[in-house]
């Protein structure tokens, strides 16, 4: 249920994001728990819940029916915001704070991303019922406009901050560049152009060391070939590991978050 509209075809009740870190097709996430996706996060035995169970997950006051509908979708193999492209916890001066990934089960820990189970979660806070938890940014590269997304740089103060913008960690790990992977087909390249203009980098990874290549590829998105005459490489043929996510590097306070 990884959430992010790259195509026509799709509708921002979207989501999008892989199971074990591959990224899948897109695929509709309910507005209220299936069967199949209850079950999922209860487990197979469990007691029955109600609107009243809570997620047990990096202190945020996280209904579990809503959980549901902004993480992890395992038989649809889809995910929300929850678990990839959403808002970050930030502490006051914009610096990241780490937490927990989002758990398999909706519930509770152990996380489901196999590569690294701590990252930048998801600001529950932040969420309305209009940005279903993702960061403005994710929002517009959904929309595929190149007009909107340049008018937001534009809003950003000087070179500086467009630059942090064009970089902005999202829940995963995720950055503008992966985002514009993270639909079902099209040709986002306008979009990453308008990115590394602005200070993109191409070989950023997220929390699954995935490169924007890698998700590009992985649903068939066009715009590697922009990608890769900037020097853009696959996440395997870069040094092992993550960066530190609440460095100095990646504070932010500036526009096209919330």
């Amino acid at each position: 249920m990884i959430p992010v509209i790259l195509s026509s075809a799709v509708t921002s009740a979207d989501a999008f994001v892989p199971r074990n870190g591959v990224q899948r097709e897109v695929g509709a996430l309910p507005r209220t728990p299936s069967h199949h996706a209850m079950r999922s996060a209860t487990g197979i035995g469990a007691k029955p819940m109600d609107e009243s169970t809570m997620m047990n997950w990096n202190a945020e006051p996280i209904p579990v029916h809503v959980a549901l509908q902004i993480g992890w979708n395992l038989p649809a193999d889809v995910v929300g915001a929850g678990v990839y492209g959403g808002i970050v916890k930030r502490d006051s001066s914009g610096k990241i704070i780490i937490g927990d990934e989002w758990p398999e089960n909706n519930q509770a820990p152990p996380a489901h991303n196999p590569v690294h189970s701590t990252g930048p979660y998801l600001d529950f806070s932040k969420l309305t019922s209009s940005n279903r938890g993702y960061a403005k940014i994710a929002g517009l590269i959904q929309r595929g406009s190149a007009s909107e997304l340049e008018a937001l740089f534009q809003s950003a103060v000087g070179d500086g901050e467009r630059e942090k913008l064009a970089n902005l960690v999202m829940v995963g790990g995720a950055r503008p560049l992966h985002m514009c992977g993270m639909g079902r087909g099209g040709d986002t390249s306008a979009l990453i152009d308008i990115l590394i203009k602005h200070g993109a980098d191409v070989n950023a990874k997220d929390n699954y060391e995935y490169s924007p290549m890698d998700r590009l590829a992985s649903n068939s998105v066009a715009g590697n070939k922009v990608l890769r005459s900037k020097g853009a490489v696959q996440g395997h043929q870069l040094p092992r590991g993550v960066p530190q996510w609440d460095s100095d590097t990646f504070d932010y306070t500036g526009p096209g978050e919330v």
